[in-house]
């Protein structure tokens, strides 16, 4: 005689093994819907679209459920199974057919774990956003080669290389790079023809995006500092330049101690009898050399006569590159520098001279009438520039 084995289950839901000897086995015949009925009907449960359903069958550890199928293994109930140990190959949730050892496909998705000291530790995604990390006071940290990279604690302050970064100053702990060992620093890669920067924003429309920042222009290799959303000083080929009009070095407070202004140059004069007639200079000897710092404008050179025509006057004047500083005290005019004259004899002979407020006219106290060609001057004066 030949022996099956049959599973069924008792009326508690438990599965049972049944062993039943019979002399010949009949042809099997398919289930008909009246055996369904009769199943149903001795388990107590009823159909739905997944399986059968019964609310008290498969709550208790040990116990096979009959809703929801697990693979081809068993089936699992509405209510919470647990195990373990489970080994596969690839697991697939929210997928029958997973690619991976662990696959999840679903809209929302969370794996929370409670490890010692009661910390709630999250790894979830949702259909709009993901996090790793603790629902409780406790920081995250990263690590590689069992030493913490990255520490991110629970106020949301991010060290690198650094486990406390809120041991450092409130005012810019919300990232620390570095553990005060050896060499730290941070880099912005940025592309050949581009920039990188580093903005300071109060809001998140127009300028208030960058009100200050710092950037480096690859292509041209300048540096630019900006204020008030505005670049106002840039490092170009190794000088500290002011790009901004009227900026400048403040050593003390306003306008009036403000060094905003560097210049150098030659500056091509003029002479002209304070009368009447006319002197004219060689255009190789007509340069006036000078350097402005903020106000004052030194000026050296020295000027020949080419030719002249009547000149008259008590004075010869001769033009400087800016008009002189015009106050309501005259404080601007000046009487100094030193001048000199070669009234071709070869002799230089010292001269006076002036200038006068508010213009940059340079009077240069000789009788107009004795000025030849061929005649040289040589001036260096210093004046405070309007």
């Amino acid at each position: 005689m030949g022996t099956i084995k049959i599973i069924g289950f008792d009326e508690d839901g438990n599965a049972q093994r049944l062993k039943i000897r019979i002399a010949r086995i009949l042809d099997y015949d398919p289930v008909t819907g009246a055996d369904k009925e009769n199943i149903r009907d001795s388990l107590g449960v009823s159909p739905d679209a997944t399986g059968l359903v019964r609310d008290d069958i498969g709550s208790g550890a040990g116990e096979v459920s009959v809703n929801q199928m697990l693979g081809s293994l068993a089936y699992q109930s509405a209510e919470a199974v647990s195990a373990g140990t489970v080994s596969a190959d690839q697991i697939g949730i929210g997928t029958s057919t997973p690619s991976y050892e662990l696959e999840v496909q679903a809209a929302n998705a969370r794996v929370a774990s409670t490890s010692d000291g009661g910390v709630v530790n999250h790894l979830q995604s949702t259909a709009t956003t993901g996090f790793v990390g603790t629902h409780t006071n406790h920081p995250l940290a990263l690590k590689t080669n069992g030493s913490t990279r990255c520490t991110i604690d629970s106020t949301g302050r991010v060290g690198i290389n650094q486990t406390s970064p809120g041991s450092y100053n409130g005012s810019a702990d919300d990232l620390v790079v570095g553990d005060a060992v050896g060499h730290r620093g941070i880099t912005i890669s940025s592309g050949s023809g581009n920039s990188g920067n580093i903005y300071f924003a109060d809001g998140t429309s127009g300028d208030a995006q960058y009100r200050g920042y710092i950037g480096y222009n690859q292509s041209s290799d300048i540096m630019s500092f900006g204020t008030g959303a505005s670049t106002q000083w840039q490092i170009s080929s190794g000088n500290l330049v002011a790009y901004a009009a009227g900026v400048g070095i403040d050593f003390g407070s306003g306008a009036s101690t403000t060094l905003d202004d560097y210049e150098e140059g030659v500056h091509t004069t003029t002479a002209s009898p304070a009368s009447s007639g006319s002197i004219t200079l060689a255009t190789s000897y007509d340069g006036l050399a000078y350097t402005k710092i903020g106000r004052s404008i030194i000026v050296t050179g020295q000027l020949q006569v080419s030719s002249v025509s009547s000149p008259t006057g008590s004075s010869v004047i001769f033009t400087l590159p800016t008009s002189t500083l015009n106050l309501a005290d005259f404080s601007g005019g000046f009487g100094a520098g030193a001048a000199f004259r070669d009234d071709s004899s070869g002799t230089w002979s010292p001269i006076s001279c002036a200038a006068g407020e508010g213009s940059n006219q340079l009077f240069a106290h000789i009788d107009a009438s004795t000025v030849e060609a061929n005649d040289q001057f040589r001036f260096s004066v210093c004046y405070q520039s309007a």
